[in-house]
């Protein structure tokens, strides 16, 4: 039983694709308090892995889970918990080893 639970915690981190995406943040107005609050609207959210902002180019990158949750939803959240206007700029997947192996 123990091996089969290995196996398939495994083959989880090997299927799951991790995502990278950047999101415009308009509406920051001080480089401490306000980068913050984006990254704590994100806390203890299922599925995100990292936020980061840089205040100077008013972007935050977030690694996410894609199976547990979208980057529509990651905007939705951020917009709704700190009133900021959040335009997404772009989504990197992350290649699994599967993706890497069999991607021609």
């Amino acid at each position: 039983m123990k091996i089969l639970l290995s196996i398939l915690f495994l083959l989880n981190i090997i299927f799951s694709k991790d995502v990278t995406s950047n999101f415009m943040i308009d509406g920051m107005m001080c480089d401490k308090n306000c980068p913050q609050k984006v990254v704590k609207s994100l806390n203890n959210i299922d599925g995100v892995q990292s936020c980061t902002v840089n205040f100077k180019t008013k972007i935050a990158t977030v690694a996410y889970d894609d199976t547990k949750i979208n980057s529509n939803k990651i905007s939705d959240i951020i917009s709704k918990s700190t009133y900021y206007k959040v335009i997404m700029i772009n989504d990197k997947t992350n290649k699994t080893f599967w993706d890497w192996l069999f991607s021609s």
